[in-house]
């Protein structure tokens, strides 16, 4: 009887300790009167729109001992049972010309085989012209690693603008947006916005960084509502080049 107690405590206390966990990440969603399906996954979280059939945002953290790791990219691209009204698939891509773009990028998981494997759930892909997926939207998630290596750590909820729909692809009918923003945040007073259209861009990476109150505006969602307001109403309003950026970038 007295194991049995003491395993319950055990259970108890497990139990709290993953809804203490689950609490405190659901702090970190966007805010909005429309959500979507929230789907957990090992090390990033989504609101999935079945209208869309995509994330409306996909909100991960970095830590700097994630950097390194000997995951392999295995491609193993596939639909997320997770998602209960049935996510995309990979066979809608085919013929589009679109990317299958990452939101929670794979490269960030490489520390844990099984985290880089989720992030090939189609629910974590969102339809990227060449041009952008493997140019400037790689360049962002490269220096957000960097970000992270440099200060530590790294809160980051990244998405879709639906605003504008350029077209749908594939039997499920995935809409294409014609921009992406994702917002970066070190969990505690800085925090930069970047917004880029869903095309080639030519220009530097500064060039598409822009306030958070901005993509706020495009999207209607309120990221970070866990900043205190005297904070946050100094930091979303501006980019602060200074904090993020060196003189070569």
């Amino acid at each position: 009887m007295r194991r049995f107690t003491v395993l319950l405590l055990v259970l108890v206390c497990f139990s709290g300790c993953v809804i203490l966990h689950n609490h405190q990440s659901a702090k970190l969603y966007p805010k909005s009167k429309t959500q979507g399906e929230i789907v957990v996954h090992q090390n990033y979280r989504l609101a999935y729109s079945e209208t869309h059939e995509g994330a409306l945002w996909v909100q991960y953290k970095l830590n700097a001992d994630m950097l390194s790791g000997l995951a392999q990219r295995k491609d193993n691209f596939r639909s997320d049972p997770n998602v209960t009204s049935g996510s995309a698939s990979p066979d809608d891509y085919r013929g589009s010309g679109y990317d299958r773009g990452h939101l929670c990028p794979a490269a960030s998981m490489s520390y844990n085989q099984h985290a880089m494997d989720e992030t090939f759930y189609m629910s974590n892909m969102a339809p990227q012209v060449p041009g952008l997926n493997r140019g400037r939207w790689k360049t962002l998630e490269e220096h957000e690693r960097e970000w992270t290596a440099k200060y530590g750590k790294m809160h980051v909820v990244t998405g879709p603008v639906y605003r504008q729909i350029i077209e749908t692809i594939g039997e499920n009918e995935i809409a294409v947006p014609a921009q992406y923003y994702k917002i970066i945040w070190n969990g505690s007073d800085r925090i930069i916005a970047f917004l880029m259209p869903n095309q080639k861009c030519e220009n530097g990476l500064k060039w598409y960084a822009v306030p958070v109150d901005s993509v706020e505006v495009l999207t209607g969602f309120n990221f970070f509502s866990i900043i205190p307001n005297k904070i946050e109403n100094n930091i979303e309003a501006i980019v602060d080049f200074d904090y993020w950026f060196s003189e070569k970038n």
